[in-house]
């Protein structure tokens, strides 16, 4: 039976503390696999538990899922996670692993280890000819086009957006984005600074029809339940009116109930889970 060796990572990774992080090689040196857990809080958007630490391992070889050695790396990960927890003692917390898939090898080795699958990312749709924009009216809101070519404020909406959603974007993506049909930004401002911003663009399905995703959006804390976002959607279902999409569609995680509850009265409607979560108590 061959012997294994669980480290720990000799730097940090991507801003994760190395000591996060462990690292499986087998007798010969040979790298074989890895772990490591990731801290993050999420007031805004996951209030029942804003304590959230991610999860993962790989292993160069899915087999060894089914060793004990893939246990013993996971009650390490887990181990520190408990260290890591201790930094936040008056917040609720959760470890859990993430999938695209349900019947994930690593999903199905999560559920065999006592995590629950308690969440999912869920891709909503509707009709772009269902949509009515609101009557309503902002008072001292402007809502526009933001061409974002601006440095300081594209360095402005990453900031907003990197605080306030769960999964942070950077230039790369931005860059990554303008290329795709349809692809723009709508930005709010009052006071002349960024209040709000959302960011769609269009594709085609399997039948050819045009398809308007929308992405990203973000209100900041002071300007929520104003009307703003309802006028930053209405923005890009123009934009998707005007150029005959079928569908409007976009991804929400479940446990984000103010962003779900949103989109559900403007009209959209599950579709499937795109990614689902296993989770359990920390």
């Amino acid at each position: 039976m061959t012997n294994y060796i669980i480290k720990e990572a000799q730097e940090d990774v991507m801003g994760n503390p190395k000591e996060n992080i462990r690292i499986v090689f087998d007798t010969s040196n040979q790298y074989v696999g890895s772990g490591y857990i990731y801290v993050n809080i999420n007031h805004d958007v996951a209030p029942s538990h804003p304590l959230n630490i991610y999860i993962d391992v790989h292993f160069t070889d899915d087999e060894l899922l089914n060793k004990p050695l893939a246990v013993d790396l996971l009650n390490q990960l887990k181990a520190r996670a408990s260290e890591a927890r201790k930094d936040y003692p008056d917040l609720v917390g959760r470890l859990y692993y993430g999938a695209s898939n349900q019947q994930d090898k690593k999903f199905q080795f999560f559920q065999s280890n006592g995590f629950v699958h308690d969440e999912s990312t869920d891709l909503l749709r509707m009709s772009v000819n269902d949509y009515h924009s609101s009557k309503s009216k902002l008072d001292n809101v402007m809502i526009k086009e933001n061409p974002m070519t601006d440095e300081a404020v594209i360095n402005r909406v990453l900031t907003l957006h990197n605080s306030i959603l769960i999964r942070a974007i950077n230039r790369d993506e931005l860059n990554t984005f303008r290329k795709k049909p349809y692809a723009q930004h709508i930005t709010a401002y009052a006071k002349g600074e960024i209040v709000g911003h959302i960011m769609f663009y269009g594709k085609q399905n399997d039948q050819g029809l045009w398809v308007g995703v929308i992405e990203n959006l973000f209100i900041v804390k002071p300007y929520r339940n104003q009307r703003i976002a309802r006028h930053c959607v209405d923005a890009c279902m123009k934009v998707f009116q005007c150029n005959d999409f079928a569908f409007a569609e976009l991804e929400v995680w479940n446990i984000n109930t103010n962003a779900y509850q949103f989109y559900k009265k403007l009209g959209f409607k599950k579709i499937m889970e795109t990614e689902v979560y296993a989770g359990i108590a920390q």
